[in-house]
């Protein structure tokens, strides 16, 4: 697949929507090509599945189960249920991406 360098990359789980780790980063910015022979040489990238919580394990278990409409009728703590209401969020992660940045342009 080609891309821009200015294109970052996040991978997601698709059965989960649960995050994926590329060379061990959550987010994938993608480097410059190499020329060999006149020959753009490809970068290989490594996606893995990140050592999650078991709090974590049993949300993504829970969604993947049980139908969003029926986790208020679990025997589980409020807290929990909020938490499997909100599920992973592409935005969220966006924009605490861009929060991170800014900061890190500040120091």
């Amino acid at each position: 697949m080609s891309t821009y360098l200015t294109h970052p990359w996040i991978f997601r789980d698709t059965d989960t929507g649960a995050k994926l780790l590329v060379n061990m980063k959550e987010i994938y910015f993608p480097e410059p090509n190499n020329v060999e022979d006149g020959c753009l040489v490809p970068h290989d990238v490594i996606i893995t599945t990140p050592v999650y919580t078991l709090q974590d394990c049993c949300l993504m278990l829970i969604r993947k189960l049980v139908k969003q409409k029926d986790y208020r009728k679990l025997e589980i703590p409020q807290s929990l249920r909020k938490t499997l209401s909100f599920g992973p969020s592409l935005e969220k992660d966006l924009q605490q991406y861009n929060k991170e940045k800014a900061l890190c342009t500040l120091y």
